[in-house]
């Protein structure tokens, strides 16, 4: 990261996010007063200093961003199949082709969903 005047700039292939709220800025930011942090309007503005950004990459918020793969995987395919349900689909699968079909595509599509919802 580099300083010139009030102006803070990211190094080549990183983006600028703000430490408190981990609010993503962009490549470059003008420092000046703020009002409002984690979406909360502040009592009194809070004057930026470079000490409040720090740099990350586009891999460190994936990263950041995967723990909450499987929850919402999950959380999706709870709408339609219980455990029970899910367990007991394993299990016949061979006995009922068409209902282990739908389970997986509907799976599959659920999977989607929350990489599009994760930004991954």
């Amino acid at each position: 990261m580099r300083i010139e005047g009030n102006t803070i700039y990211a190094d080549e292939g990183k983006i600028l996010r703000r430490i408190s709220d981990k609010l993503l800025r962009g490549e470059e930011l003008p420092l000046g007063y703020t009002y409002y942090i984690n979406g909360e309007l502040l009592a009194e503005p809070h004057l930026e200093v470079p000490e409040d950004y720090e740099e990350v990459t586009e891999e460190m918020l994936k990263a950041e961003k995967m723990p909450l793969y499987g929850p919402l995987v999950e959380k999706y395919i709870r709408i339609l199949y219980s455990l029970s349900d899910e367990l007991a689909l394993q299990r016949q699968k061979d006995e009922k082709p068409e209902a282990f079909k739908e389970y997986y595509a509907y799976c599959e599509d659920c999977k989607l969903r929350a990489k599009l919802e994760l930004g991954l």
